[in-house]
Order: structure tokens, then C-alpha cells, then sequence
């Protein structure tokens, strides 16, 4: 385990698995595949989850084919249609990227390219979160399927998460920002501010 300056909760497991804890209620969990990457499968708040991967490089652009003087610059003077007009139009790079992505199947169909096109990021199937609100307090409990309790107060600006495993994220707002602390069963308590 490692508390990160942040005060997000980092778990590396012995498989090679990879669990990041905030104390707003978000994860993400990796999965690393026997090529040695990964895919992150990073979960909301409201319960949708998403899939994200680091995209590939983007493929060399096609070479330029000179036009010939001859043939008068066009394939479909010679008889032939053309089955793409704007198959002769230059792309810009994140078009012809996500179009080479796309064709070599590297990610999902609905995947959309985020973070300057260096990260793949695509919708998976949402986690049940059951939310109560306490009327007398304004307290706002939710639950998730996947063992995640969250509290927060009625302003929004303090809460506490509550792992499977007993461990605790409390997040407190301050004049600066917020303090994080992340406690649990047998290990130190740390506050990040």
C-alpha cells in the first residue's frame, strides 16, 4: 500500500493488478496483460465506469502520389469511378489516427482518443450504486455493488470512504483545499494536506 501526496490509496497486488483509491469515492483498477500493458478500468462516483489504455503511436501517413502530366491527374477520366470522394482529401492526424485504430481492431469501436490522443478512453457497463439521503441531515450514503460505502455531508465538502477491506479515506474541507486521511486495520494513519 502507498498513500499518494494526493491522498489517493495505492494498492499494487503480486499479479501485477493495480488499485487506485481517491477519496471522493472514484477508482480505477489495472489489469496488466501478458504483453506487459494494461488497461485501466476506472469507476465514477455516480457509477460509470470506463475503460482507458495508452493509444498506440499514430501510423505514417500514406506517401504522396505525384500526379502524372499524362494521365491527366485523375483515375476516373480513364473510365473508373471513384468509390470515395473524399478518399484524395487530405485527413488531419487524429482522423487518420482513430481511422488505423479503428481498422487494426486496437480498441473498442466506441473508444475515443482523450488526453491530447495519447490515451484511448471507452464506456463500459455502469456499477449499481444504491444512494440514500438522510432528510434530518442532509447526509448523502451511497453504496456500490462493487463494496464501496461512501458518506458525504450535505455541503459536499467533507466525506468518508469506506473500503471492502475496512479501510478508510476521509476527506475534510479546509480554508486551503482539503485534508485527506486514509486509516485502516494494522496500518498508519496518514494525512495528506
Amino acid at each position: 500500500r502507498t498513500v499518494l501526496p494526493s491522498g489517493a490509496l495505492l494498492r499494487e497486488l503480486s499479479s501485477g493488478r493495480r488499485e487506485v483509491f481517491h477519496a471522493d469515492g472514484t477508482s480505477a483498477i489495472m489489469e496488466q496483460d501478458p504483453s506487459g500493458g494494461g488497461r485501466w478500468r476506472v469507476r465514477r462516483l455516480d457509477g460509470k465506469v470506463f475503460g482507458r489504455t495508452a493509444a498506440p503511436p499514430p501510423p505514417a501517413p500514406p506517401p504522396a502520389q505525384p500526379e502524372s502530366a499524362s494521365d491527366g491527374g485523375s483515375a476516373a477520366r480513364d473510365g473508373e469511378e471513384e468509390s470515395d470522394p473524399a478518399a484524395g482529401l487530405p485527413q488531419d492526424e487524429g482522423t487518420r489516427r482513430q481511422s488505423a485504430l479503428l481498422e487494426a481492431e486496437k480498441w473498442p469501436p466506441d473508444g475515443v482518443l482523450v488526453d491530447g490522443g495519447k490515451t484511448v478512453e471507452w464506456e463500459l457497463d455502469h456499477v449499481h450504486v444504491l444512494t440514500h439521503v438522510d432528510p434530518h441531515t442532509g447526509q448523502r450514503i451511497r453504496t456500490y455493488e462493487d463494496g464501496l460505502l461512501a458518506f458525504e455531508d450535505s455541503q459536499g465538502g467533507s466525506g468518508t470512504c469506506v473500503l471492502a477491506d475496512g479501510t478508510r479515506l476521509l476527506r475534510r474541507r479546509t480554508n486551503d483545499g482539503f485534508d485527506v486521511t486514509v486509516e485502516g486495520n494494522g496500518a498508519a494513519r496518514v494525512v495528506c494536506r
